[in-house]
């Protein structure tokens, strides 16, 4: 094979990653060409769990989201943080965002995720990795440059060519609806790959 990004003459090998690893949408699972650290093809073999209806998506949801990002930062305590505010969220407590967000932007992980890294047109706006989790912590006010104006954008193809730390930063920087928006034909119904029943989507979502 060519060589890959880094010049380094290196095999490729094929792996499905998934369904369930500690910092990944519950149910998501690709199958991914690695030459080295670096994704050469991806491609989505489940969408995540969820419910199959609706668009809605609560502050809980964005929070575990935004924790699933700072886990992978290794801002365990913040990641933590995230995840018991969702859940009283999802207890109808009170949550403070703002204290939250401030907690984060102090921890520099903003600064800690590449300007541009996951860049695409989303729902309207351009968004990039950075910008995403600034949304999910109540703070739309710092957008990309230069994104891309995909339409409808791939996870597939905004995957290709980044390093496995990278990708990760990129797959968990969108909602569980945002993937199953992005890859709706790329699904399969070979053994294992098949839709689940509404309801088990649902009860996967709410354990999740």
């Amino acid at each position: 094979d060519e060589d890959g990004r880094d010049g380094l003459q290196l095999d490729q090998t094929t792996v499905q990653i998934g369904p369930f690893l500690q910092t990944w949408p519950c149910g998501l699972a690709l199958e991914v060409v690695l030459q080295g650290d670096v994704l050469q093809r991806a491609r989505v073999v489940r969408t995540p769990y969820g419910p199959t209806k609706g668009t809605v998506e609560d502050i809980s949801v964005r929070l575990r989201s935004a924790a699933r990002v700072l886990a992978l930062l290794q801002l365990d305590g913040l990641a933590e943080r995230c995840r018991r505010a969702a859940a009283a969220h999802g207890g109808r407590e009170a949550v403070d965002v703002a204290a939250l967000r401030a907690a984060v932007r102090h921890s520099g992980a903003f600064a800690a995720v590449q300007i541009g890294l996951g860049a695409c047109r989303l729902e309207g706006a351009q968004t990039d990795v950075r910008s995403r989790l600034h949304t999910w912590l109540g703070d739309g006010a710092e957008q990309p440059e230069g994104a891309t104006t995909e339409l409808k954008p791939r996870l597939s193809g905004l995957l290709t060519g980044l390093e496995w730390n990278e990708a990760m930063l990129v797959i968990n920087s969108f909602t569980p609806h945002q993937l199953r928006g992005m890859a709706p034909s790329e699904k399969t119904t070979d053994e294992g790959g098949g839709d689940e029943p509404n309801g088990v989507h649902a009860a996967m979502e709410h354990a999740h």
